[in-house]
């Protein structure tokens, strides 16, 4: 039986010396397309978020500190707020080329923001979409404006729609002062 075999084997090596760029393809997968990076001013456009802040409502109080950092390769931000040392929330906000826009999603207990725009002018970002409470049956119109201001601080200001008589009404209004 072996002397049998051998022949086959001399004709199977043959064949593979007539195609060995087929062969060889065959066993290694194609290579991942080039990812593009995240340059460009659009990607830099909420770089002057980035940071470590205490924040503080329009009267002085401290509302809580928040940390914004790159993450991704500078693709995106990742925000980490917390009230009295205590985690309260976070967000991800990233550009998105190809709609040309920013988008946030916020997460904490018993909320979820969700909201989106384009670049208005440099220092300054406005976004809009919804905002859910976990304990109602239906989301509510929302929107986030971030301001850069002349002393380096940032206006962080919220608003949301009462869905019963369509009257929009300051959520929260934090003025942002470096702590970094």
């Amino acid at each position: 039986m072996i002397r049998h075999s051998t022949p086959c084997i001399f004709a199977l090596a043959a064949m593979l010396s007539l195609f060995p760029a087929a062969a060889q393809e065959a066993e290694q997968p194609p290579a991942p397309p080039a990812q593009p990076g995240c340059e460009g001013l659009a990607y830099r456009a909420f770089d002057f978020w980035i940071g470590d802040w205490e924040v503080r409502t329009p009267d002085g109080q401290l509302a809580g500190t928040n940390s914004i950092q790159p993450i991704n390769g500078g693709c995106a931000l990742l925000e980490r707020y917390s009230q009295g040392g205590n985690p309260a929330g976070q967000s991800y906000n990233f550009y998105d080329p190809v709609r040309e826009i920013w988008t946030q999603l916020w997460l904490s207990p018993g909320v979820i923001i969700r909201i989106e725009g384009p670049i208005a002018e440099p220092g300054t970002l406005t976004l809009a979409g919804t905002i859910t409470y976990t304990n109602q049956p239906a989301p509510r119109a929302f929107t986030g404006r971030w301001t850069l201001q002349e002393d380096g601080t940032v206006l962080q200001e919220f608003w949301e729609q009462d869905p019963g008589s369509g009257e929009w009404t300051n959520w929260f209004t934090g003025i942002y002062i470096r702590s970094d």
